[in-house]
């Protein structure tokens, strides 16, 4: 969240909700209403302070008479430019009894996260509860789109093993990293969120949290699984390029020092000192001759050292 002044720049994007007693869901609030908004609503401005002060965004939790501050990470796409597939962005949400205030620097990726089921909930509880569930559904479907990217690399990697796609790999790796961390972070958020007398109130909200808890886990394990995977399959790779970067060193050393033995004969016929058999007419080929079985006794003996 923003202060007014950069809100108005229209870097975030918010959502209110009426509570039980507007169904009609979570509405857009104009970035620079934010502060307006939620004093309206009736949230504290000690509460509202805290979110618009929150530097940089990090997972945050406060709770004061019956009103509760949350700011979870969710994954974000990170867009067609980039070589991560994804990027971390926070969800801010303020919420009492009556209205729950949602706000995000990633708009259409946050309105994407929320779920028709907890748009038209009927309680703020609930929505609070089900935007937790909504982002840890939304880890789950991130993780699994980059153990497809991850495939569809190693795919190609059997083919064409290069350094590009090693590099690849690495950036997956690298946003495994950083979902993972958030992850651990809305696990311990999730706990605290538990002991709110704000979701204390309502059955349905601690179901709905409960479940959050549950894909919230699910997605850790996940992300730690896949991250493990990843780096196993990263040194694999990387000890293949090497292996057939140390092939190609031997396979040229071998041709040098084969090479070697009829420019070596060439050599010594074209110095300008006499030698043996130079005046013959059959000197050409035999001397041409002698250089190729050479060459061949040497490829033998490297083949049988099973060098070659």
């Amino acid at each position: 969240m923003l202060n007014p002044s950069q809100a108005a720049a229209g870097l975030p994007q918010l959502w209110r909700s009426g509570g039980a007693s507007q169904p009609s869901g979570l509405a857009p609030v104009r970035p620079e209403q934010w502060r307006d908004a939620a004093e309206r609503a009736g949230f504290s401005s000690r509460l509202i302070d805290a979110g618009l002060s929150t530097r940089p965004l990090r997972p945050l939790f406060k709770e004061q008479d019956g009103e509760i501050l949350l700011v979870f990470a969710v994954p974000v796409p990170a867009g067609p430019g980039s070589a991560r597939p994804f990027t971390i962005g926070y969800l801010s949400l303020l919420a009492n009894e009556q209205h729950v205030l949602v706000g995000s620097h990633a708009a259409q990726a946050a309105m994407a996260l929320v779920s028709e089921e907890t748009a038209q909930a009927a309680g703020s509880g609930r929505q609070a509860a089900g935007l937790l569930r909504d982002g840890a559904h939304r880890f789950i479907e991130a993780l699994r789109e980059i153990n497809a990217g991850v495939d569809g690399i190693e795919e190609h990697l059997r083919s064409a093993i290069v350094n590009r796609q090693i590099f690849d790999l690495l950036e997956h790796n690298k946003c495994l990293n950083q979902l993972f961390g958030a992850l651990e972070s809305n696990l311990k958020l999730l706990q605290r969120v538990q002991a709110s007398t704000l979701l204390h109130q309502d059955a349905r909200a601690r179901l709905i949290l409960d479940d959050a808890m549950v894909e919230m886990g699910q997605a850790r394990a996940m992300a730690e699984i896949h991250n493990v995977n990843l780096s196993n399959l990263m040194d694999a790779y990387s000890a293949a390029v090497e292996n057939n970067l140390s092939l190609v060193v031997q396979y040229l050393s071998i041709f040098v020092i084969v090479a070697a033995v009829p420019m070596g004969i060439a050599g010594i016929y074209g110095m300008n000192t006499p030698l043996p058999f130079q005046d013959e007419p059959y000197a050409l080929p035999v001397l041409g001759l002698l250089s190729l079985l050479l060459a061949a006794l040497m490829v033998a003996v490297f083949k049988a050292r099973r060098i070659l």
